[in-house]
């Protein structure tokens, strides 16, 4: 988890679920931990459900471990007392529910009972469309936005609504809204960048979108130590990547024209885009014919 924060840079962390409460011993170590690697200015939030495991009790002991922020996915107007409870034992807390097409009215209430309350804001978030939630948002009658097809029609209009009708209705509280574009267009790219350019090796290149880039070269049978040789002593020990069990070699795909160069048909090549993630997943890979 640490590591995870450190190869981003982070000043802060998410814990999400689920319900976490489920598990509030690890919870709370988790909260703790990260508070004792990176120090008591790293902000850390907690997504909850309502729930009737969240009583004055587990509160105190989120206190108690450093807990800055709980946000509240609301399903009623009358799960706004909930956040009333985290807001009186000392805990910053609010809302975050989803835009749904057909709840205008439902939305602008709970934002005036949030401004009752002394909640400090409401997030919007624009209704998407993943692989695990498209068959129960269709049955349910929702489709696709004209604009893009991984948001839901209507969200983003019924958002906007919202917004413009608390403006007139709350003094205090803080109504945000974030679009599917923002979250995967920005927040997830821009996260990408940072992990990328803080990680990457000699032999990866960033792309402007936060993904790394290697140049694979698999070396004609009985060939790979000799080719290792070459680019080793062409390019530096930093500057390649050698793999002896799978029998390929990495170097970085700028330097592309002259490792072919140096190798011509010896071997085969393929730039290969993977992400700046533990796990690297390949998101790309582009077979290079070499005459």
């Amino acid at each position: 988890m640490a590591e995870e924060a450190l190869s981003m840079g982070a000043l802060g962390a998410a814990i999400t679920g689920g319900n976490p409460l489920l598990v509030p011993r690890r919870l709370i170590s988790y909260i703790r931990t990260l508070k004792d690697v990176f120090g008591e200015d790293f902000h850390t939030h907690l997504y909850l459900p309502p729930s009737p495991r969240l009583n004055e009790g587990i509160l105190q002991e989120l206190k108690r471990s450093g807990l800055d922020e709980i946000r509240i996915h609301l399903f009623e107007v009358d799960d706004v007392r909930i956040v009333e409870k985290c807001l009186k034992v000392g805990i910053a807390a609010g809302a975050e529910i989803p835009s749904i097409p057909g709840e205008y009215e439902k939305i602008v209430r709970i934002g005036v009972e949030l401004e009752a309350v002394g909640a400090l804001f409401l997030n919007l978030n624009e209704l998407e469309i993943t692989e695990t939630n498209a068959s129960q948002l269709l049955l349910r009658g929702f489709t696709p936005s004209d604009r893009r097809s991984f948001s839901v029609k209507g969200s983003y209009e019924t958002a906007l609504r919202s917004i413009r009708a608390l403006q007139s209705l709350v003094e205090n509280l803080n109504v945000h809204f974030c679009s599917a574009i923002v979250k995967y267009g920005v927040q997830y790219k821009e996260r990408l960048l940072r992990v990328a350019s803080r990680t990457r090796k000699p032999y990866e290149a960033v792309t402007s979108e936060g993904t790394l880039k290697s140049l694979v070269v698999v070396p004609r049978k009985g060939r790979f130590y000799d080719t290792v040789r070459k680019l080793l002593k062409s390019l530096g020990r930093e500057n390649v990547y050698v793999n002896v069990k799978r029998g390929y070699i990495k170097v970085n795909p700028e330097l592309q024209s002259h490792v072919v160069d140096i190798l011509g048909a010896h071997a085969r090549y393929a730039v290969v885009e993977y992400l700046p993630t533990y796990k690297k997943t390949v998101v790309n890979v582009e077979e290079l014919r070499i005459s």
